[in-house]
């Protein structure tokens, strides 16, 4: 199966973005291949069309 993993906050060091790479190298060390999907990295705004400030 392939793990997605999905990251949205803007601290690469935060207990957030430690819990992910812990999730995917268990994911990984079963034989998953494994993705991260860093949001904040990546410019994502949750807020779009109308809702933008």
């Amino acid at each position: 199966m392939h793990v997605l993993t999905i990251l949205d906050h803007p601290n690469p060091k935060s207990f957030t973005a430690a819990a992910a790479e812990h999730f995917m190298q268990g994911a990984q060390a079963g034989g998953h291949p494994v993705e991260l999907a860093d949001l904040n990295a990546e410019g994502f705004n949750p807020l779009c069309g109308q809702w933008r400030t």
